[in-house]
């Protein structure tokens, strides 16, 4: 039997983000497929119990709230990997401690080390809206006994820029919930009315900057059929420095009416405006992996994403592809699927196609695989 400790405190959040989903749907699939293995999953809190935490109720699976504040201070992540976390590894005879996510890994020689490691996005792009502590990312690195990667690309990215050697990385691909499918039309009706977005609508997701949302609405500007679309963007809320910008380039280009922000999205809707778009479009500079086009192309709907980062390896043929950084092309491809409907068939049946290969059960194996090595 292996005792493995889990940093689960990503799944202990009100709004979900693709950490969350990655993290959840790893637990999910290790109690779906590992009765034998213990498993402790960890959180941080002053006031809250264990029955209060999320995750999977299952025997082998237990979870464990460490007293300690779940709030931010200076130096949080620090003392607790210095002292909170090496305690209750050696304390408990731990044999595996995993970071799904983060910067930190335990000072602790009484247990291996895995840590997960989604994008380099501070080191390739310069992403300075969520700055990444590359710092203590290099140190994670290098003290970590294995480091996951969720693409080939991000693999590489870690080998080039961290400098870890390639037989310490696995990859373990993500994948989409069950959710994300073809639905019924009357459902299709029905989101459009929620959001009143009237009959035709093209898609597009994301709102920090490293998501190319102004060049996105300046390619809309440039996009011939504007006047038989809405442009509608999720995770583009009413606050905040970049909204407040991309409203501003809205009025200036004269799309009041052709672009809409329509804020977050809560999750069950996600299927069902993918469901109803025209099409889906992705444009963002840089991704570890690219969830939403996988969730575009399960729910039937073709999809227009970069040609950089790990998208191209992801969506393979069954995508269209833009450089980002060219509002130009960007517009043409919009028109190229406005106009191809042929096109947009066959975009539909790849993605449908490319989007079975990968499935959070094989995502759950392939970890598990990792543990026992």
């Amino acid at each position: 039997m292996i005792k493995i400790a889990i940093n689960a405190t990503f799944v202990d959040h009100n709004i979900r983000s693709g950490l969350q989903v990655y993290l959840e749907s790893l637990l999910k699939g290790l109690a779906a497929i590992d009765e034998s293995n213990e498993y402790s999953l960890l959180f941080t809190s002053l006031r809250r119990r264990e029955s209060q935490m999320p995750g999977p109720d299952k025997k082998n699976f237990h979870k464990k709230v460490l007293r300690y504040p779940d709030i931010k201070f200076p130096y949080k992540d620090f003392i607790l990997n210095k002292v909170y976390l090496p305690y209750y590894l050696k304390r408990n005879l731990c044999n595996i401690y995993h970071a799904p996510a983060g910067y930190y890994l335990p000072d602790s020689n009484t247990v291996k080390k895995i840590l997960t490691i989604h994008d380099l996005r501070s080191l390739k792009i310069q992403d300075k809206t969520f700055p990444q502590d590359i710092v203590s990312l290099k140190k994670a690195s290098r003290k970590a006994d294995v480091c996951i990667t969720v693409s080939e690309c991000t693999k590489k990215d870690v080998i080039d820029l961290l400098e870890v050697k390639e037989n310490k990385i696995k990859v373990t691909y993500l994948a989409v919930d069950e959710a994300f499918h073809p639905i019924d039309k009357k459902e299709n009706e029905s989101i459009k009315a929620k959001y009143n977005l009237g009959e035709k609508f093209i898609f597009a997701l994301g709102q920090v900057p490293r998501k190319n949302v102004k060049r996105l609405i300046g390619a809309f500007s440039k996009f011939k059929h504007k006047k038989e679309f809405l442009l509608v963007i999720g995770g583009a809320g009413e606050n905040g420095l970049w909204v407040s910008e991309y409203r501003e380039l809205i009025k200036k280009l004269n799309l009041e009416t052709e672009v809409r922000l329509i804020g977050y999205i809560p999750y069950n809707d996600l299927p069902l405006l993918y469901n109803a778009c025209e099409f889906f479009i992705f444009p963002s500079l840089y991704e570890g992996f690219g969830i939403p086009i996988l969730e575009a192309m399960r729910c039937g709907v073709p999809v227009i994403t970069s040609n950089v980062s790990s998208l191209p390896e992801i969506g393979q043929d069954a995508v269209l592809y833009v450089d980002p950084y060219s509002e130009e092309d960007i517009a043409r491809q919009m028109e190229k699927l406005t106009e191809d409907k042929e096109l947009k068939r066959a975009l539909v049946a790849k993605g449908a196609s490319r989007a079975n290969e990968f499935s959070w059960e094989r995502m759950a194996q392939e970890t598990l695989k990792i543990y026992k090595e």
